[in-house]
């Protein structure tokens, strides 16, 4: 299955993938943390960290 995720236009530095292939997380320049849900292709939960 090919699902496409789009962050918040702010480059993605790392990406991990869950045990089962259900969930992505990505860590994106700007400091912000995604999981991502890829049968849907949507955010799940969203963190920035601040300096």
């Amino acid at each position: 299955m090919k699902t496409q995720v789009t962050p918040n236009n702010t480059k993605a530095l790392s990406v991990l993938w869950g045990p089962l292939d259900e969930y992505v997380v990505t860590g994106h320049e700007d400091g912000s943390i995604i999981k991502w849900d890829m049968r849907t292709g949507k955010k799940v939960m969203a963190v920035v960290l601040c300096c």
